[in-house]
């Protein structure tokens, strides 16, 4: 029988292994966006109904990014209609987890959760499924700008605080 030896050494150094390895995503299934990130009226919500709890201990585990929709969910996110106001963005049923997605928490609100989190962002194929597979235009992330589709304005980024170091396709 062949044997093998295994040296572990703390001070040998190959390389620095890129902090995003430690990322996380945020789905919306279950209670991880509604009643879990964000959950208005809860005692412990912020004015824009995030929990603060929650905020707090994601900054305390030093979450580098956090993919957004991240998992299934993605499949069939569209993120035309995650943007505008929230009383008007339609109300969606979910293919994959068979629930309604209100998307009262869109593509801004997860902006500005991430800021509080203390994390970077990293969009996953945000696409517009109802309007020919057509991406969401990676140009406004570089500062205030609208995205035309079908004669509809989209403000995408209102200010240079988001902290997207990338989009996923």
């Amino acid at each position: 029988m062949k044997k093998a030896r295994i040296v572990l050494d703390k001070d040998y150094i190959i390389s620095s292994i890129d902090p995003r390895i430690y990322g996380s995503f945020v789905e919306h299934l279950g209670r991880a966006v509604y009643g879990g990130i964000y959950e208005p009226g809860h005692p412990l919500a912020d004015q824009q109904g995030f929990r603060r709890d929650v905020l707090e201990m994601v900054r305390k585990l030093n979450v580098p990014v956090v993919r957004y929709p991240g998992g299934n969910f993605v499949s069939g996110f569209n993120w035309e209609d995650s943007v505008g106001p929230a009383d008007r963005r339609p109300k969606r049923l979910d293919l994959a987890w068979f629930t309604t997605e209100t998307n009262a928490v869109g593509l801004h609100e997860f902006a500005d959760w991430a800021e509080k989190a203390g994390t970077q962002i990293m969009y996953d194929n945000v696409k517009a499924v109802n309007t020919e597979e057509k991406p969401m235009n990676v140009a406004p992330c570089a500062g205030p700008s609208a995205k035309m589709n079908k004669g509809k304005a989209y403000v995408m980024v209102p200010s240079l605080s988001w902290n997207v170091i990338r989009f996923e396709k």
